[in-house]
């Protein structure tokens, strides 16, 4: 009779992980200056980091608007765990931090957030808004799909957007304020639950739709009504169908495209023999 030794298994990795774990904390400031950041909201956060346990090293970066924060963990230390000791970090103080930053974002890093495939998306046919909306609505989703991906990131400008372009002179013209008008499009451009009806043994969800379909409606949102006329948004501005301002840009050989890149999923154990 033959005895064959147990089977041994081992981690192995094509990309293991070779950085310390890694949590990056952005928070928007918009309009103040990069000293006052340092001061109000830079240096806070980093001394409540410090109480964290397993905290390596901490370094920030404060520029006009901006604060970022790098908090550094030993290795050992799970990098989704960090995550969450500064996520609450961050809420232990939050009321005390500044009333005008934007929600501070807890970004988790590691080797493996490296991307392992990029593709460039271009055509001859159609613009880049087109494929950024093709690889965004369709791509993304059925690669996500695939085993082994953890994300699928797409790169560029070129977001599509309805713009609304307020002509001052017509605002002026009738006593309108900016902030009547972006009210307007609020409160007139909703999607949100409306509670619940309880009839006999069901319940029924309710929704309250009042989104904008297409920019003939926004067009016809109403802004202000002067002895019974209405003023609706397309008398005071122009409603086009286009981009949102490009901040970024994805270029191979020379030429903008849209990039897609994808990450791979944290790695189990791999069987060998």
């Amino acid at each position: 009779m033959w005895i064959y030794p147990p089977r041994r298994t081992l981690k192995t990795e094509l990309f293991p992980e070779t950085a310390p774990p890694l949590v990056n904390v952005i928070t928007a400031y918009p309009g103040v200056s990069g000293k006052d950041i340092a001061d109000t909201l830079s240096k806070p956060l980093e001394e409540e980091f410090a109480t964290i346990a397993g905290v390596k090293n901490i370094k920030s970066t404060s520029q006009d608007g901006l604060s970022v924060i790098k908090v550094e963990f030993y290795y050992g230390n799970d990098v989704d765990s960090a995550a969450v000791d500064v996520q609450n970090a961050i809420n232990r103080i939050k009321r005390s931090l500044p009333a005008g930053i934007q929600e501070p974002q807890v970004m988790k890093f590691s080797s493996s957030s490296k991307p392992v495939v990029s593709y460039s998306l271009s055509s001859k046919q159609v613009d880049l808004t087109a494929i950024r909306t093709l690889a965004e609505n369709e791509l993304k989703s059925e690669l996500q799909l695939v085993d082994g991906v953890a994300a699928v990131d797409i790169l560029g400008g070129h977001n599509r957007q309805q713009n609304v372009l307020i002509e001052k002179r017509k605002l002026d013209a009738l006593n309108l304020s900016l902030n009547k008008v972006i009210t307007a499009l609020k409160t007139q451009n909703i999607t949100e639950p409306g509670g619940r009806i309880t009839r006999k043994d069901q319940e029924y969800s309710v929704r309250i739709f009042n989104g904008y379909r297409n920019i003939e409606e926004i067009g016809n949102t109403i802004v202000d009504t002067r002895n019974g006329n209405i003023i609706y948004l397309k008398d005071i501005a122009k409603i086009e169908d286009s981009n949102q301002e490009q901040r970024s840009a994805y270029r191979f050989n020379q030429e903008n495209t849209i990039g897609l890149q994808i990450l791979k999923r944290r790695s189990q154990y791999c069987r060998g023999s």
